[in-house]
């Protein structure tokens, strides 16, 4: 659009039609710098298309999809990787001698325990994953290990990189 170019319209409501235009187009300027290609419907004057804005919005979307292309291949190779790791975690967790547990403080209860559990304490591994921490541990020891349990956890919530 030549910005040298004087409209004087005789009426009012054309007037306020260009001045929505022009200030429509300022405004697309400021946002978009000065590569617009403002084409105007000739028979209601209203913007229809904009040559370099819909080249970019292209050349965006196919950027997009290359890199969702990308995003998802990673993804697809890390699931994998997760995959591998997490069977061998439990190879090695199901075929160990030591009873290996996991447990969830949050919730207080067992998420995991290890086959071996039914070797050490005669129990199935279902039984032991409904039974309470305090149920696991000796009355006599009871307090004593709850208190510790805590401590560590405090310590680990403040910094989980620490050593025990």
């Amino acid at each position: 659009m030549n910005d040298d170019v004087t409209i004087l319209p005789d009426d009012p409501r054309v007037l306020a039609v260009i001045r929505r235009i022009v200030d429509a187009e300022a405004e697309l300027r400021t946002l978009l710098g000065e590569h617009i290609d403002l084409v105007l419907d000739p028979d209601t004057g209203t913007p229809i298309f904009f040559r370099e804005t819909q080249q970019a919005l292209l050349q965006t979307q196919d950027e997009l999809r290359l890199l969702n292309e990308v995003l998802e291949q990673r993804v697809e190779e890390r699931t994998a990787e997760v995959r591998e790791s997490e069977s061998k975690y439990r190879l090695i967790s199901e075929n160990a001698t030591d009873v290996i547990w996991v447990f969830n403080l949050t919730e207080s209860k067992f998420t995991y325990i290890s086959p071996s559990v039914f070797n050490l304490r005669g129990y199935s591994v279902e039984e032991l994953l409904n039974e309470k921490l305090e149920e696991t541990i000796s009355a006599e020891s009871s307090p004593a290990q709850m208190d510790l349990i805590k401590s560590r956890a405090e310590l680990f919530v403040k910094d989980p990189q620490a050593p025990n």
